[in-house]
């Protein structure tokens, strides 16, 4: 049985695992594409800085009569080149033109050339991807790849150390979302998933076994401890059975007939009783094959109730039921569900001994696909040791007891496709639910 603390651990790193590839691999692309992109813009900045070079360079070389076409065919930036203007400024060395370009001012050879960034700009957009790129001057935007600043993930920087020309070049891109590859991690996280359902599984039958052979151990290895319990338990209802007999005698003998019929019906009550004892041994010990079938629990509980009438009357116990609906079926076996019902009333009953009156409340509902039974009383209920414990054989707080009637209930209980819990009511007796499958007419 996988205890909750370690479906739980087993849960955390089911989510760590699953988040180590679904963050880690996109992050990895991201970063890559990040890497592209930073290598984009270094290498547009070492092409402009090789032409801004240029163009400082060639002007002082060039006057109103050099050729432009030929210029031009050297270096593609440069598109025109025209005399001065005769009000231009001696001190403004850069004039922004239209469409982006801009004109580089020679005031001592009274000349200019124009100059246009435009289809460098854009292929380099076009082959990068970045969202924005533009050439700043004295914050003026000079040419830029939108009519408005895009907002991207990444944003790059960079002034170029020209004299002449000392522009800013800003560039934003954002992740290509489309270009990921998320079939690897998800693929990974699959893989993740079935491991660990096989580990899952593989601990829960492991621990199943180890369950079964402890079991098995057990009861192999202490059938003399067992035999010598049960010889005790029976000797208790032999004893009750020659006082029942004796005092029939006694009243035979008086000629007093009239309470003969109940000193049989208390001897015939406690034969049953040690029929039930061995067959609680005897199943404990053999695991014998059963067809479980369709139980109505109110009627096994009611045959219970017989059975601990005696019992239930000399302790002074209210027992309260509440089947809802009365009728409710589940899978069972008969004779199974008797003994552990019968088991956790005795128990129940003689828990309730010390007091001058006990009560015992039972209530069976239907939840969904299943029936759960509970079972209150009014003792002490669990102590820690006996809420870790109460389930394993041999342990018992009784000194006549010898610890096998709860571990024969969680027993059958698992055989039925069942199960049991212990618990402490709010009141400090002890809580105990029986799960069952619902039986459904098909």
């Amino acid at each position: 049985m996988v205890t909750p603390p370690l479906i739980k651990r087993s849960l955390i790193v089911w989510l760590i695992l699953m988040l180590i590839p679904l963050v880690l691999v996109p992050g990895v692309q991201l970063y890559q594409q990040w890497k592209s992109f930073e290598a984009s813009f270094q290498a547009l900045e070492t092409q402009i800085a090789y032409r801004l070079t240029q163009n400082a360079a060639v002007l002082p070389l060039i006057s109103p009569g050099s050729d432009a076409a030929a210029l031009n065919h050297k270096f593609p930036q440069i598109v025109a080149i025209e005399p001065l203007p005769a009000n231009a400024s001696q001190e403004i060395r850069i004039t922004p033109a239209d469409n982006g370009r801009y004109w580089l001012n020679n005031p001592w050879q009274q000349v200019r050339e124009l100059v246009d960034f435009r289809p460098v700009i854009d292929d380099a957009r076009k082959q990068s991807g970045f969202r924005h790129l533009a050439l700043n001057w004295q914050g003026t935007v000079l040419l830029s790849s939108r009519a408005q600043e895009s907002v991207g993930w990444w944003h790059w920087t960079t002034t170029f150390a020209q004299e002449l020309q000392p522009f800013t070049l800003t560039a934003s891109a954002s992740p290509r979302w489309q270009a990921l590859a998320l079939w690897p991690p998800l693929l990974l996280a699959a893989l993740l998933t079935l491991m660990m359902v096989f580990v899952h599984q593989y601990q829960r039958q492991r621990q199943a076994d180890r369950r079964a052979q402890f079991y098995q151990h057990t009861r192999l290895n202490a059938l003399g401890e067992i035999t010598t319990g049960m010889v005790h338990e029976i000797n208790q209802p032999l004893a009750a059975i020659q006082n029942w007999l004796k005092a029939a005698q006694h009243l035979l003998a008086k000629g007093d007939v009239s309470q003969i019929p109940a000193a049989l019906e208390g001897a015939l009550g406690q034969t049953q009783r040690i029929a039930s004892l061995l067959q609680r041994f005897r199943d404990h010990l053999e695991q014998r094959e059963v067809t479980l079938g369709a139980v109505e629990i109110k009627r096994v509980w009611t045959r219970v109730e017989d059975l601990l009438a005696r019992e239930i009357r000399e302790g002074d116990i209210t027992v309260q039921r509440d089947f809802s609906p009365p009728s409710l079926q589940v899978k069972a076996d008969p004779l199974w569900l008797e003994q552990v019902l019968h088991n956790l009333l005795s128990n129940a009953i003689q828990a309730q001994s010390s007091q001058r009156k006990g009560w015992v409340q039972v209530h069976c509902r239907r939840e969904e696909e299943s029936v759960v039974l509970t079972l209150t009383d009014g003792g002490r209920g669990f102590s820690t040791e006996g809420m870790e414990q109460a389930l394993m054989p041999f342990y018992t707080t009784r000194s006549e007891g010898i610890g096998l009637g709860m571990s024969l209930a969680e027993t059958l209980m698992l055989r039925m496709n069942g199960k049991i819990t212990l618990s402490n009511h709010a009141g400090g007796g002890a809580c105990i639910q029986l799960h069952f499958q619902l039986w459904e007419q098909q």
